[in-house]
């Protein structure tokens, strides 16, 4: 449980780290919020209190119109700037202080079992409404504009835009 903790503690932004301000993260933060409940799934899912899982993602459903695959891998301090409609595939990793904004969907391109999932790196930031499908790496730093649809690799520090996306 103390590794479960420690792990809820790091997303939370150090402005946060007080006692009157955690509360107000966790009652009024959207981001942290649906972050705490992919982080809930992730821990109860392989635990004896697995009955929960369907409960938080319903809450998921509900609240944010998210679905956010509890086998994916999300690091620290990942961002949702406007949590509603976010889609995030079952084997998708997503790097640590990454930004995510509305209507993003990572994901598989669906053919031959969809068995391809989106690695995106540290630091990344996705635009409202971008789609990154298939088996892409998408390097740190690297920047996706809004409804962008992305089938290839990213190299680190690039912007990406258009349909389909390429190099700005």
């Amino acid at each position: 449980m103390g590794k479960f903790i420690s792990i809820l503690l790091q997303d939370v932004p150090k402005p946060y780290r007080t006692p009157v301000r955690f509360l107000k993260l966790f009652l009024f933060g959207q981001s942290y919020r649906l972050l705490l409940n992919y982080r809930l799934g992730c821990y109860f899912s392989s635990g004896p209190l697995r009955s929960l899982v369907p409960f938080l993602k319903r809450a998921q459903y509900r609240k944010w119109a998210c679905d956010i695959s509890y086998n994916a891998v999300i690091g620290d301090r990942v961002r949702f700037a406007h949590p509603v409609g976010v889609v995030i595939g079952d084997r998708v990793r997503l790097g640590n202080n990454s930004k995510i904004f509305q209507g993003v969907t990572l994901g598989s391109h669906g053919r031959q079992g969809g068995k391809d999932y989106p690695s995106v790196g540290d630091g990344v930031t996705i635009y409202a409404g971008a789609v990154l499908i298939g088996g892409i790496v998408v390097g740190d730093n690297a920047v996706v504009g809004a409804n962008a649809v992305v089938t290839a690799d990213v190299a680190a520090g690039s912007r990406v835009a258009g349909v389909p996306a390429r190099v700005i």
